[in-house]
């Protein structure tokens, strides 16, 4: 398990939709809700270069590929959100991804939107 501190809110109704974050290492993380419980929020994570990052937030790049199709091997995460902790708990692999957890094709962010 990895503890993931938030960087920034892109996206935010009720709770935080899509953010990002960095581990200990600096590694980034672009998340996004998928699920929650009694407990806490899920999210499906990715650990994202910057200049990939960059092209998301600046609009070029369907949030949806972040996931399908992560820069390297075991890139994706699962994220629970829990009493005001942010961990990547569990790696997951491109094949295991489910529609549920999948966001919409065609959604390109618009920063102009953006929370901070």
């Amino acid at each position: 398990m990895r503890q993931l501190t938030l960087t920034a809110t892109l996206e935010f109704y009720d709770v935080p939709q899509i953010l990002t974050a960095t581990d200990a290492t600096g590694t980034r993380y672009l998340c996004t809700l998928y699920s929650h419980d009694a407990d806490g929020y899920s999210y499906l994570g990715v650990q994202i270069s910057e200049p990939r990052l960059m092209a998301f937030i600046g609009g070029q790049l369907d949030l949806r590929d972040t996931y399908q199709h992560p820069e390297v091997d075991n890139a994706l995460y699962i994220v629970r959100s829990e009493k005001d902790t942010l961990n990547a708990t569990t790696i997951i692999q491109p094949s295991e991804l489910s529609e549920e957890m999948l966001p919409e094709a065609g959604y390109f962010f618009d920063a102009t939107d953006m929370q901070t």
